[in-house]
């Protein structure tokens, strides 16, 4: 069972880059802190898949959608529907 302290150093770590990234803010009550969002979930997820395509797939969303393809996360129905997406500018 892992200890509270090791819990603790490791939710701190993670705050802590968080904040670094810019993500989230806090207000000081005394000893305390409030945590807030600096950024909408819409953004976060947006920043985050533009860095999994950047760091697994050079930057290429070809390459991304190439792969889901290849290992038959999208099928190729789906695939034809989202090229009507893009058709209709949705």
């Amino acid at each position: 069972m892992m200890s509270l302290n090791l819990i603790f150093n490791t939710l701190s770590t993670q705050v802590r880059t968080l904040e670094a990234e810019g993500l989230i803010g806090h207000k000081t009550y005394g000893n305390t802190h409030q945590y807030f969002a600096l950024v909408t979930s819409e953004e976060y997820n947006k920043s985050s898949l533009a860095n999994v395509i950047s760091k697994y797939f050079d930057n290429s969303y070809l390459s991304a959608v190439s792969a889901l393809v290849k290992e038959e996360r999208i099928s190729v129905e789906e695939l034809k529907e989202l090229i009507k997406q893009i058709e209709k500018g949705e």
